[in-house]
């Protein structure tokens, strides 16, 4: 009896772990309610400034090449809405250097979620004043390493052979990248700018 009760125990112990495991390393996707998936928006849906309706957008590697090419300079940053580490900043981090270099230049900016985590997420965008991406479910996948690979292929598919497998910031000049690395300010976006003016 105690073999089978030892055998039980490691069994349960042993799929917990597998879950907790697919649970962290998952882009929560199909942990969303009906409802919670009508409200994503797909790239070029119209922007939602009111915070109660303002939910994620769907985008592709395609969706971005085509608007790098729109603007004199565009960044991507890859946010990790449940990261508490000493590089993750709060949202409104990143919207006061959106906003301070908008001012100078004509950059755009996208806010790349690796997480379709809907309470975490709806919680931060509230400072936030413009659209939070993730990377499309039906086309990359809900396995967090596999779709950043995969979003980076494309890229790289397109032209845009410097583009990283995993990266936390870039800044392209039109299709030229000329940033990427795992740190991000004001001063960075500036000297980054002023290199290749």
């Amino acid at each position: 009896m105690k073999k089978y009760a030892s055998l039980l125990f490691i069994t349960v112990c042993l799929s917990s772990c597998f879950n907790f495991y697919i649970a962290i390393n998952d882009t929560d996707y199909y942990y969303l309610k009906d409802e919670q998936r009508a409200e994503l928006r797909q790239f070029g849906d119209p922007y939602i400034p009111d915070s109660n309706g303002h939910y994620l957008v769907e985008i592709t590697a395609k969706d971005v090449c085509a608007s790098i090419l729109e603007h004199t300079y565009t960044w991507l940053h890859h946010w990790v809405p449940y990261c508490s580490g000493e590089n993750c900043k709060p949202l409104f981090y990143y919207n006061n250097i959106i906003k301070t270099q908008e001012q100078k230049e004509d950059i755009q900016m996208f806010l790349i979620s690796n997480s379709y985590e809907y309470k975490t997420v709806k919680k931060q965008v509230k400072n936030f004043d413009r659209d939070v991406y993730v990377l499309k479910n039906d086309r990359y996948g809900h396995k967090v390493g596999k779709n950043s690979k995969a979003f980076a292929k494309e890229m790289h598919d397109a032209g845009y052979f410097d583009v990283p497998t995993f990266w936390s910031d870039m800044i392209f000049k039109g299709d030229s990248l000329i940033y990427k690395g795992n740190l991000i300010s004001n001063a960075i976006v500036d000297s980054v700018i002023a290199a290749n003016m």
